[in-house]
Order: structure tokens, then C-alpha cells, then sequence
């Protein structure tokens, strides 16, 4: 439970602001209607709904003109995938995946073969022939593949030479073969789990920051009204510096009026299943569990 409460506090505030913003501010300033138009259309309504993670990708009359015409993020393809990484370690955790690990190989294993049936049964001979670009469901079948690689790091060679080889798999998967987005997949997870345990230092201006999630949430929208605002922005050189600079503005914005303060709320978080916990113990008359519960409120897990 506090697992999905904190998931929400870190996600979806800052995805709120981003698409308000995207929809009142820069909608309005690029739209080719009247604002009248433009806050009456029905597309803008269905913008507002990205916030569920229902994600739609344009607004009335903003940027038709641009060579992704009329997209105004892209980036938010990836959501509702995530929302479903999040509630697949759930369930993980639910089956108490911590103390007994083989069960995130079965699932690691599992996902890829069922997509892959999947996609045979869909489209039968043809099922290695489509661009090797990432789909979605082999997003969550790598999420998985990297609880495995960090539930066995004591296990795992963690060396820069075996990095480099991992990373040259996944450019070659996708390079050569015409099914690379399965044959990366392994070669990813070691990447990024690799680069989260090793830690790598961070500039003196990025400590105690982390501005990923709005570089994410506002690199492409912006990339997207500099080429709109004329020939200086469509300068593929200039529009990716200058949206370097301002989406770092932006995410700094974000880390600091947005997703910091919002991450605080982890201690009602914490609060709220610590009540449920006791609720229910006291209801099943569960004493063990309320045994274990230590007196500040934390769980205790022998």
C-alpha cells in the first residue's frame, strides 16, 4: 500500500502541473483558434484527462504546422506502462517476491514468451518483421527483468568491460537483427541497474535534486514550441540546446515548487497503512501483527 501511495505523490503531481500548464498556457499562446474555440473544444477536455494516465496527445489547433503536427507530448506515451510496472511489483510484493526471488525469473521469463505468443498469434510469419522500436509491453517486460538483475546483485559481476559489452548487445540487437526489441531487453536491464547501483557522482548544482522527471515531462513540448515560434527553432542544433536549457529551468521549477513538496506527504503515506495495518488486526484479532508493529509506527520485518 505505502509503495502505490508513494508512487502517486512522486508521479502524478508533477504530471498534473505539466499538463494544466500544457493545456492553459501553452495551448493558448500557440493555438491557431480563437481561445473561445480552443477552450470549448472537446480535445482540449480530453487533454485534461491525462492526469488519469488516459493520455491523449493533442490540443485544438497547437502546432499543426510543426513536422509531428499536432502532437503536443509524445513523451507521455509511456505512462500508463509505468502505472502498470508499479502495479506489477505490487503484486510481486504482495507474493513476497523479497524472500522468495525466483518468483520475479518466473515473471521476468514469463512476460516476454506471453507477449511473443502474442504477437505471433496477431500477426503470424510476419511477427519479427516490424521496426525494432520498444513497444510498450516490452517496457514492463524489461522493468522485470531489472528486479531480477537487482534482487540477485549479490550474485551479479558488477564490471565496467561487462557495461560496455552490455551496451554494445543492445545497439547491435537493434542494428541488425529485425526483432531487436527482444534481444535488447537483457542488455537494457544491466545498463540501468548498473548505473543506479554504481551510483555515478553527481554535479555540486544536481545534490539533494532530481530533475529527470521534469527534463521528461517538458523537454518535448518545448522542443515542439521552439520550432513553432520560427526559422531559429527549426535549426535541429539550436532547438535541442535551447530546449537543453530551458527544460532544465523547467524541471528545476518542478523539483522545487512541485515534486519535492509533495514528496513530505511519504509520512501520511506511512501514517494511513500504518492505521489500515492496526485496523485490521484489530478487526481479525490478529495480535501478531499488531506485535509487529513497532511503537513510531514502522512495520517490523524479521
Amino acid at each position: 500500500m505505502s509503495f502505490l501511495g508513494n508512487r502517486f505523490i512522486r508521479i502524478y503531481p508533477a504530471l498534473a502541473v505539466e499538463v494544466f500548464l500544457s493545456a492553459f498556457l501553452l495551448g493558448a499562446v500557440f493555438t491557431s483558434l480563437d481561445l473561445s474555440l480552443y477552450f470549448a473544444d472537446p480535445e482540449f477536455l480530453r487533454y485534461l484527462v491525462n492526469v488519469t494516465g488516459h493520455i491523449h496527445f493533442s490540443l485544438p489547433g497547437v502546432f499543426v504546422n510543426n513536422p509531428d503536427a499536432g502532437t503536443v507530448n509524445i513523451q507521455l506515451w509511456t505512462v500508463p506502462y509505468e502505472l502498470e510496472c508499479y502495479i506489477a511489483i505490487a503484486l510481486l510484493f504482495l507474493f513476497g517476491v523479497v524472500k522468495h526471488r525466483i518468483l520475479s525469473v518466473v515473471a521476468a521469463v514469463g512476460c516476454p514468451v506471453f507477449y511473443g505468443i502474442v504477437r505471433y498469434w496477431r500477426h503470424g510469419q510476419d511477427w519479427a518483421n516490424f521496426p525494432t522500436t520498444m513497444s510498450g509491453n516490452l517496457l514492463i517486460c524489461g522493468f522485470l527483468l531489472g528486479i531480477v538483475i537487482y534482487l540477485y546483485r549479490d550474485r551479479i559481476r558488477w564490471d565496467p568491460y561487462l557495461f560496455i559489452v552490455a551496451a554494445a548487445s543492445v545497439l547491435c540487437a537493434y542494428r541488425y537483427t529485425s526483432f531487436g526489441d527482444f534481444l535488447a531487453l537483457p542488455g537494457l536491464a544491466y545498463v540501468t541497474v548498473f548505473l543506479g547501483i554504481c551510483s555515478p557522482p553527481k554535479l555540486p548544482m544536481l545534490k539533494g535534486a532530481d530533475y529527470s522527471y521534469g527534463i521528461f515531462l517538458y523537454g518535448y513540448p518545448i522542443q515542439q514550441a521552439l520550432y513553432a515560434m520560427g526559422p531559429l527553432g527549426q535549426t535541429w542544433f539550436l532547438n535541442g540546446l535551447l530546449a537543453c536549457a530551458l527544460s532544465a529551468v523547467f524541471a528545476a521549477f518542478s523539483w522545487h515548487f512541485v515534486e519535492k513538496p509533495a514528496l513530505r506527504l511519504k509520512s501520511v503515506v506511512i501514517a494511513v497503512e500504518d492505521r489500515w495495518i492496526r485496523l485490521r488486526a484489530a478487526l481479525l484479532g490478529d495480535a501478531a501483527v499488531e506485535q509487529a508493529i513497532a511503537p513510531g509506527g514502522v512495520v517490523r520485518v524479521d
